[in-house]
Order: C-alpha cells, then structure tokens, then sequence
C-alpha cells in the first residue's frame, strides 16, 4: 500500500516504537515490503504468513509456521487434530504455496533477528506475521507466551516508505489468523492489558 492510503481510524496506539539499529530495520523493511508485494500478487484475501521458533511455552523448540490464504489455512505442528502444514500444502492452490515459499524465504532470511536487533528486544518465541487484509499489508508481533491478554503491536508496510508502527491488535495473532477477518485493531477506548503492550522489552 502506499503512502496516503485510507486506514482504519479510532484504534489504539501505545507506540511509538523507536528504531534502534537502523542498517538492520533497513534490511528488515526491504525483506517484509518485498514478501508483501509478492502475497499482495496473489490476489486473494486475507492472506497471512507466520512463524515462531517456539510458540507455546510447553512445547519448546517448537518451530510453527502457519498460512492463511484465501479458503486454505494450515499450520505445523498444530494442536488441532488433522493439521499438517507440509502435508497440506501438497495439494492446496498455487497461491497458497507461492504463500508459503514468501514464508521460508523470510525465515531463511532471518527476517525474526532483524526484528529484534532492529528494535533492540527479546524475541525467544514471539510470533512474527505478514498480512494482507482489504488491500493493506501489515506487519503483527505477537506476544504468544507473555500473556494471553497483551497486545500485538502492528505496522504498516508502504511501497514507497520505511515500515511504521499503526496500532494494537485486538487479539493474539497467532489464534486470530484462524479468524473470518483475522487482524481487527483495539479501539482508542479501548482498554489494553495491564502489563502494557511492550513490558517485554525492556
């Protein structure tokens, strides 16, 4: 999306989130503004792509990856019964698949560090996500194991500037994906978690 375009108003913001190593928020900007020119390509909705080295805390290294696009959703390593990423993948459409090599590709990259050193946090088992929803392209950090209740900080991804915070989530990404409309934001009124949205970084 570019810059100018209409997004949702009345949503909550906590940021700003302050860059703190700029050559890797640079290489991290220049991945997930590629990733999502290719799954905007795609021409489906929503689409979104998400990975985590470890998202539920009794399963550790538990590498999860999940895909939504369009009708097809599918994860690894799932808790719901039947669900195999890799063996579902094998039949779904060409989008879909195009979806999840975008995924592998950003994972190879090791797009998750560049977040982390980009912002200067901790991610042990954060989720990390790329959306296309109504035509926007968003980035979601998803607190996963933190607590249920916090918030997921998103950004918007532009064609023709550097990726920016745009608000909170109103629920855990990782869960929402599953959802009708996956990413819906907190309203301005909206109470957040008492621990706040980024209690984890320091």
């Amino acid at each position: 999306m570019k810059l100018g375009t209409v997004l949702p108003d009345g949503v909550l913001r906590l940021g700003p989130w302050e860059v703190k190593d700029h050559p890797a928020f640079l290489r991290l900007d220049g991945l997930v503004r590629e990733a999502a020119s290719q799954l905007v390509g795609l021409r489906q909705d929503p689409i979104a792509v998400a990975s985590s080295p470890n998202r539920f805390d009794d399963a550790h290294t538990y590498d999860w990856r999940a895909v939504r696009c369009g009708d097809f959703i599918s994860e690894n390593g799932s808790y719901y019964p039947g669900v195999d990423l890799d063996r579902d993948i094998a039949t779904a459409s060409r989008q879909a698949k195009t979806a999840y090599a975008v995924l592998r590709a950003l994972d190879a990259a090791g797009w998750r560090d560049l977040f982390a050193k980009a912002f200067d946090i901790r991610m042990p088992d954060q989720t990390l996500s790329i959306v296309v929803q109504n035509g926007l392209t968003w980035l979601v950090l998803s607190a996963n194991n933190v607590t249920e209740d916090e918030c997921d900080p998103v950004f918007a991804i532009w064609e023709d500037a550097e990726m920016s915070y745009f608000a909170e989530a109103k629920e855990r990404f990782d869960w929402a994906i599953r959802n009708p409309v996956p990413l819906e934001f907190l309203g301005e009124n909206d109470k957040p978690s008492w621990r706040q949205a980024m209690d984890w970084k320091d």
